[in-house]
């Protein structure tokens, strides 16, 4: 199982980085989950997501696609996805 924080920003430096992407971020610290799905859904905001590490498959506005570490995914306001 990977440290905590592995692959991603913490303390003052990822602060800082979140404070200059505003305005809002939150910051899921899924490191400590297992596998997870998140059914279909839309939000009214904007999602950023990034792949800290792992692998997965998201479906977009219909279009399904593989994901991997590195990954960078945005999902525009009240459109359709899923996340596994």
């Amino acid at each position: 199982m990977p440290e905590p924080g592995a692959g991603r920003l913490i303390g003052e430096e990822g602060y800082g980085l979140a404070a200059r992407l505003s305005p809002f971020v939150r910051v899921g610290m899924e490191h400590w989950r297992g596998p997870w799905f998140i059914e279909d859904r839309r939000i009214l905001d904007y999602l950023l997501v990034y792949i800290t590490s792992g692998t997965g498959r998201f479906s977009v506005g219909g279009d399904a696609f593989d994901v991997k570490t590195g990954d960078l995914i945005w999902i525009p306001p009240d459109t359709l996805h899923e996340m596994r």
